[in-house]
């Protein structure tokens, strides 16, 4: 059988004191005295009480969540319905790294399941991550309208926060694996 969750009505009642005041203590808010605040630290990290994220987040007026889309632009798969096999691995290693620098710090990371996905997404964020944003994708121009924030991964036509790939050490391994492959020297040419 499951166990149940100790909540902060637990933590209160075992302390003798009232909910807003073991919230106040274990937040380090407001004015309890120093001995009740220690108290009730003890008695939570006995009883293995941890805070509800979702409801702290709540009462924050942020919601813990950001979600990540990958724009419409850079979806485009070759057959209608799949996604080119080349973007796979790109595309996971940048969810998965997404997730959990999120989750570090104490956010849980949503992705859209396609470009076209409703707007409504929005109001339930605190942040959204386009990947490889194109200049006419929806979904951002939402966010950025909502004043939501915004991150893109790839370079943005506005003033929007973004990170880019590593192209150095993308570059360095090609070059490498090309002059492991075929005994040559390898070259790499590139327009201004």
């Amino acid at each position: 059988m499951k166990q149940r969750r100790i909540t902060i009505k637990d933590v209160a009642r075992e302390a003798g004191v009232s909910v807003a005041t073991a919230s106040e203590a274990l937040n380090g808010k407001g004015r309890v005295a120093a001995v009740t605040r220690q108290n009730v630290i003890e008695v939570a990290g006995r009883l293995g009480y941890t805070a509800n994220r979702i409801a702290k987040n709540l009462n924050a007026g942020r919601t813990g969540s950001l979600v990540l889309s990958v724009s419409p632009m850079a979806s485009q798969p070759s057959q209608p319905g799949l996604q080119p096999e080349w973007d796979v691995e790109y595309y996971f290693r940048v969810l998965n790294g997404a997730s959990v620098q999120a989750f570090q710090r104490g956010f849980l990371l949503s992705m859209l399941p396609s470009p076209s996905s409703s707007t409504s997404f929005l109001s339930a964020a605190d942040g959204l991550i386009v990947v490889d944003p194109s200049d006419d994708d929806a979904l951002l121009a939402a966010a950025i309208d909502a004043g939501l924030p915004c991150v893109t991964i790839g370079r943005n036509s506005g003033d929007l926060s973004w990170v880019d790939n590593d192209f150095f050490t993308g570059t360095t391994a090609a070059l490498e694996h090309l002059s492991t492959v075929r005994r040559s020297r390898p070259a790499l040419f590139l327009s201004e």
